[in-house]
C-alpha cells in the first residue's frame, strides 16, 4: 500500500484552486456541470492517506457542496427577481389601461355636455 503525501487528491492539479474561483463566481449553469464534471473522485481504497489530508478532502467537498447552495440560491433569487419584474410590468400595464378607459369615458362626458348645450342653443 503507498502513502499519499498530499492533502487531498483534488490538488494534483496545481492550477485547479484557480478554476474553482473562476468557476465559483459564475453562476452560469453550464459552467457548474463542466466544473461537477472535473470533479476528482475521493482518493482510491489503496491509498492511506493522514487524518489532515481526509479532512482536507472532506473539507474540499464541503466548500463545493456550499458552492452549489449558493449558485443554486443565486438562480432561485434570479427567477424572483424576474417574476417581480413581470409582475410590475403588469401591474403598470394594467395602470396605463385604466388611464386610458377613464379618459375615454370624460372625452364621453365631456361630448354628452357638448351635445346639450347645442341642444339648449338650438332650442332658444
Amino acid at each position: 500500500m503507498k502513502r499519499s503525501g498530499r492533502a487531498c487528491m483534488c490538488f494534483l492539479n496545481p492550477e485547479s484552486d484557480s478554476e474553482d474561483e473562476r468557476y465559483s463566481r459564475s453562476s452560469n449553469d453550464e459552467e457548474m456541470q463542466r466544473r461537477d464534471s472535473v470533479e476528482t473522485p475521493p482518493p482510491e481504497a489503496g491509498t492511506i492517506l493522514s487524518a489532515s489530508a481526509i479532512a482536507m478532502h472532506h473539507n474540499h467537498e464541503k466548500k463545493r457542496d456550499k458552492e452549489r447552495e449558493r449558485h443554486k440560491l443565486r438562480e432561485r433569487e434570479k427567477h424572483r427577481e424576474a417574476e417581480r419584474q413581470r409582475e410590475r410590468q403588469r401591474h403598470a400595464e394594467r395602470e396605463r389601461q385604466r388611464q386610458r378607459e377613464r379618459e375615454r369615458q370624460r372625452q364621453k362626458e365631456r361630448q354628452r355636455q357638448n351635445e346639450k348645450q347645442r341642444q339648449k342653443r338650438k332650442n332658444k
